[in-house]
């Protein structure tokens, strides 16, 4: 899950050299997107660190959650000591003022955004031609094809300035987003866009296509690199994203540097979800 493994690298920044485990579970806890969103977040804490440490469930502790207001100060205190000047650039200016609130404020709407890409290509589970790869984007859709499992003629090596379709095969449902990088670094919205899928694009249990269809906005993919990498997340939510047009255009594409945070501050706001990716190599004809 990409969430835990931004705290997770977040922990290693603000715990270096520090072996208080009980702290660095608090702060796996209460500052995690589905923590922060309970009122009763100090109570679930408290309880599972109890089960954790293999505890009877002591009523008397369980139930005062008080007793993690000094540990959860001191994280936040934590947090501000080791990106102060990263905060201060961003305007968050938490000298002795630092809480969990605002810390959780800064980490998942400016810190997190910054390194989720890499984060997420480096966390990411690696999928199989079953779960997704390339067709002949000339070659017929039928319905067969869209509810089997059986895998239709795919290239191993994908060629430059060939038309392909996408197909995908995802165990989960949800909502899909993904994203395509060449490798010169430049990356490109598959999904959502009316270039190459419908708004949103939802994962149910049969074949996806993209495009799913030949109409007259739609757009065969093709390369023109040596190396493609597709990086997709599967959330519960749908992800709206402001320069989405439901009208078709080309713009809707491509990402410069302020889409791609756009993308992961609202995946920030999630709870959870699923990553998963795929390169590709890519040769003359």
């Amino acid at each position: 899950m990409l969430q835990d493994a931004f705290l997770k690298f977040i922990a290693q920044e603000i715990f270096k050299n520090i072996q208080d485990n009980n702290e660095q579970f608090y702060f796996s806890k209460a500052w995690h997107p589905e923590y922060y969103k309970d009122s009763n977040y100090r109570v679930r804490i408290a309880e599972e660190l109890n089960k954790k440490l293999n505890k009877p469930l002591d009523g008397d502790y369980s139930t005062k959650s008080n007793s993690l207001s000094e540990p959860i100060r001191r994280i936040a205190q934590k947090i501000w000591k080791t990106f102060a000047t990263e905060m201060i650039q961003d305007g968050f200016f938490l000298e002795n003022q630092a809480t969990r609130e605002n810390t959780y404020q800064w980490l998942w709407t400016k810190k997190f955004p910054r390194v989720a890409w890499d984060l997420a290509v480096k966390t990411a589970t690696l999928v199989t031609e079953d779960t997704l790869s390339l067709c002949d984007y000339h070659q017929p859709i039928t319905v067969e094809d869209r509810i089997s499992t059986r895998v239709i003629p795919q290239e191993e090596l994908l060629y430059k300035n060939t038309d392909y379709r996408l197909r995908l095969n995802l165990d989960s449902g949800g909502n899909l987003l993904l994203i395509n990088q060449s490798a010169d670094g430049n990356k490109y919205l598959i999904a959502p866009s009316k270039a190459f899928a419908e708004i949103p694009v939802t994962v149910i249990n049969h074949i996806l296509y993209l495009p799913p269809d030949k109409k007259a906005n739609r757009a065969p993919i093709s390369f023109e690199t040596e190396k493609e990498l597709f990086l997709g997340i599967v959330t519960t939510e749908e992800i709206k994203l402001s320069w989405i047009a439901e009208d078709y255009r080309n713009e809707d594409v491509e990402l410069n540097e302020m889409r791609l945070e756009e993308i992961f501050q609202e995946v920030g706001k999630l709870s959870n979800c699923q990553v998963f990716q795929r390169g590709f190599r890519v040769g003359e004809k």
